[in-house]
């Protein structure tokens, strides 16, 4: 990136966009209402000046000096590592193969389970 595209970019957009507000703004106080506001320098220049030099620095800052064409992120977020949740239960099952849910049988079972022991 040349001197001239350097200088055009941080400093003659950023004082174009500034301008342009402060134009706005005369043109409103001139021809707008009928109680004009009057023009405030830090409003209508500082404002669009700084909201403009912001912008043309974080895109600077993404594309590395304007010398790719893919805007990279600020911060590189880590990625998210997705953990399997592992589920060990003991299931009963009778004769047929169906598991039994009831309480009152799964309880007794364990009587008898505990009566073996």
């Amino acid at each position: 990136m040349t001197i001239t595209s350097r200088f055009f970019l941080f400093v003659l957009a950023p004082t174009a966009a500034g301008f342009l507000g402060l134009s706005v703004s005369y043109f409103n106080s001139k021809f707008g209402r009928d109680d004009p506001e009057p023009i405030d320098f830090d409003r209508d220049f500082i404002l669009p000046f700084l909201i403009a030099l912001v912008l043309i620095c974080v895109v600077s800052i993404q594309t590395q000096n304007f010398t790719s064409y893919q805007a990279k992120p600020l911060v590189s977020w880590p990625k998210v590592v997705k953990k399997k949740k592992i589920v060990r239960k003991t299931v009963i099952v009778d004769d047929d193969g169906n598991a039994i849910e009831d309480k009152a049988t799964l309880d007794l079972l364990d009587k008898l389970a505990k009566k073996e022991d």
